[in-house]
């Protein structure tokens, strides 16, 4: 048994569910978000996030319009059915994803077991 090996297949592993579990935290956070949103109807009492942990109460007018961050504090204008069609999507990305990364780490795990055999 190669323990050099051994230990860079440690590592790998360790990575991989680290990733994977931050990809699991961002889908879950984003699934909730999504049966959330759809709630949130004009008149609505809702709180509304100002940053850094600071909300204000505000009521939701009539046609709202949602303010998105899409990268390097950017922050674009969208309808909710544009947010609704972005979310679908992201999640959409997050699963392909965690797939990706759940294969991964089952080809590190089986990788591994070869070398312990050996």
């Amino acid at each position: 048994m190669d323990n050099e090996q051994l230990r860079h297949l440690v590592e790998q592993l360790e990575q991989n569910h680290a990733q994977l579990q931050a990809v699991t935290q961002q889908y879950t956070e984003l699934e909730q978000f999504t049966q959330a949103f759809p709630q949130a109807t004009p008149g609505a009492p809702i709180l509304a996030t100002l940053g850094k942990g600071v909300f204000m109460e505000a009521t939701l007018g009539q046609n709202p319009s949602c303010f998105v961050e899409v990268g390097a504090g950017i922050v674009l204008k969208k309808t909710s059915t544009e947010v609704k069609a972005t979310l679908t999507e992201q999640i959409a990305h997050l699963r392909t994803a965690k797939t990706n990364l759940l294969h991964h780490q089952a080809e590190l795990e089986h990788q591994a077991q070869k070398l312990l055999q050996a």
